[in-house]
């Protein structure tokens, strides 16, 4: 799908779909809404992350340096994400949590964006 759409199109899609849901999920009451919510955060990771793998092989031509750092990066961040969201939900309410998580995805969003700015004007 990427080699038709383009692994970057892909990708900002997928961070865009997982913005608006994480959001969504801050506003909820229902249960089954929230589960159906958590379903389509998880097709929008499995969109993102082959894609995340594929940009950083095409960066390097140590493959499998970069899996394992990724690899290793993200359990870190699926840790540290745990850990700092159990402190945090200690001052304030969990639908705050997932503002949160919109927020730092649109700022990693922001930043791929202006980084493709950034690449598309630097001389070939």
């Amino acid at each position: 799908m990427s080699s038709h759409f383009g692994t970057l199109k892909i990708l900002k899609l997928c961070e865009l779909a997982a913005i608006i849901i994480y959001a969504l999920l801050g506003m909820t009451t229902s249960l089954m809404f929230f589960a159906g919510l958590r379903f389509l955060i998880g097709i929008a990771n499995a969109g993102m992350t082959p894609m995340i793998q594929v940009l950083l092989s095409k960066a390097s031509n140590r493959l499998s340096t970069v899996f394992s750092m990724s690899l290793s990066a993200q359990s870190l961040g699926s840790l540290a994400g745990s850990i700092l969201g159990a402190y945090l939900s200690q001052f304030m309410p969990l639908n705050n949590l997932f503002y949160i998580a919109s927020g730092a995805l649109m700022i990693s969003y922001v930043l791929l964006k202006k980084g493709e700015l950034d690449n598309s004007t630097a001389p070939t």
